[in-house]
């Protein structure tokens, strides 16, 4: 884990450089994303971006479908090569979108947890859960 630990820090920090100055505060950049993103209760664009199931590129439930799928077996993936013999019992999943990791994912686990910037995606997930 710690491998995969480092190779993010390492991403995510030449990303970061790579991004112009900003002189807007966190909280400014915060309270931006949040309206934009709580616009995916009524916009199309929107919902495909955050996956939702029957929207957009979504309308094929196979490949909304598949999404959940692929994490899973990424999960999988990380479990064996970091050496876990046991199974992972919770999950913690930022921005669920629509919800199609949760779907997959929230079955198999004792305690999932979404985090997301938008109500109206929270909502989509957890309908998907229901």
């Amino acid at each position: 884990i710690q491998m995969f630990r480092t190779m993010y820090d390492r991403l995510t920090s030449s990303f970061l450089k790579t991004l112009p100055k900003t002189s807007e505060s966190k909280a400014a950049i915060a309270q931006d994303a949040a309206d934009y993103w709580i616009g995916s209760r009524d916009n199309d664009y929107l919902k495909d971006q955050s996956h939702w199931r029957g929207c957009g590129r979504f309308m094929d439930d196979e490949l909304w479908l598949d999404i959940g799928r692929k994490h899973v077996a990424l999960v999988e993936m990380l479990r064996v090569i970091s050496g876990h013999n046991h199974v992972f019992e919770q999950v913690v999943e930022w921005g669920p979108g629509g919800g199609s990791n949760a779907l997959a994912l929230a079955p198999q686990m004792k305690r999932f947890v979404a985090i997301d910037i938008s109500g109206p995606n929270l909502q989509q997930c957890e309908n998907e859960l229901r």
